[in-house]
């Protein structure tokens, strides 16, 4: 990989600060009043679900926690809605500063954009090597299995299969770099 490319990647993964920032005004604006539908910003619903209540996304996502309960919920203020949702503010402030220094760090996008390029290299030849190997070791080889367990490819499958489920089971957006 590219230096340059991983730039385009990495300013790609500065989240929307806009969204948090029209919330919060929203919150100044209202705090205190009963949370209604009629009272929410533009583009938002309430989700009410499980003893928590949601600003989201008319579109869906995740949302904004407004109150551990269902019921006679009120909107909070903002330090309170930074609290209980830090993802969206502190912790967004923070990625977006992470990959802000990044990308002012020329030598540094240099180097993780190397590490990602002989990471890119070991999987492609690791795939072609399991491959390769399978390939000489497929029925009838008596050994077909013992051969990848040897080889670790066994190993190297589970830890794929649990990672893969994890990513599945994770909010849309986890993970993300910075």
């Amino acid at each position: 990989m590219k230096a340059e490319q991983y730039k385009r990647l990495i300013e790609a993964e500065i989240e929307d600060e806009e969204t948090p920032a029209t919330v919060s005004q929203w919150a100044l604006d209202n705090a205190g009043k009963q949370l209604r539908s009629n009272n929410v910003p533009d583009g938002f619903k309430i989700r009410r679900q499980y003893g928590m209540t949601h600003l989201e996304p008319d579109g869906g996502g995740y949302g904004y926690l407004i109150a551990h309960s269902e019921s006679g919920v009120d909107v909070p203020d903002v330090e309170t809605l930074r609290e209980l949702s830090p993802a969206y503010y502190g912790g967004l402030e923070k990625r977006n500063a992470y990959r802000r220094a990044l990308l002012a760090d020329p030598e540094r996008l240099q180097r993780e954009a190397k590490a990602i390029s002989q990471v890119q290299r070991t999987v492609k030849a690791y795939r072609e090597s399991v491959k390769a190997m399978q390939a000489l070791t497929d029925y009838p080889h008596p050994a077909r299995h013992q051969c990848d367990k040897w080889a670790g490819v066994i190993d190297e499958q589970r830890q794929q299969t649990r990672t893969e489920q994890k990513q599945s089971k994770a909010p849309k957006g986890a993970g993300r770099l910075g």
